[in-house]
């Protein structure tokens, strides 16, 4: 004669009710932290290519004037180029040489990056965008 009990013990372990719990468990810290590191990577991505544009944007009313000195392309690409709380989010360096106009900005990944990853994955780099113009003259 068996005990009642061990009928539930026999059951029990032959049961699959359950089985998809721990393959869940085992791969849900995984799929979680993927989709975190494309977000980063994805908002790094965002302000490079946010960056380029302003910048291009203003060497280009430099060029055909309608922004007078370096000193204002440097101003208002500073101001464009703001985080969260209207702070800049990088350095810029504009100079004009040999009838070029070029603007180059230094951005921490610090700065931009959304969750963290990309700043525990590269540490305190950044990443820097050029742009060069030709300054055109009307007056020839």
């Amino acid at each position: 004669m068996q005990i009642p009990s061990c009928n539930k013990v026999q059951s029990f372990k032959k049961s699959q009710r359950g089985n998809a719990t721990i393959p869940f468990v085992l791969w849900l810290p995984l799929v979680m932290a993927m989709i975190v590191f494309v977000s980063d990577f994805s908002m790094v991505m965002f302000n490079r290519s946010n960056a380029m544009r302003v910048i291009e944007d203003t060497n280009r009313e430099r060029a055909v004037g309608v922004i007078a000195s370096p000193d204002d392309v440097r101003t208002r690409v500073l101001g464009r180029l703001v985080d969260r709380n209207g702070d800049p989010i990088g350095s810029v360096q504009t100079y004009e040489v040999l009838g070029m106009v070029r603007t180059r900005i230094d951005i921490p990944i610090e700065n931009i990056d959304l969750f963290g990853v990309m700043r525990m994955l590269t540490g305190t780099h950044s990443f820097t965008v050029y742009n060069s113009m030709m300054i055109e003259d009307f007056n020839a």
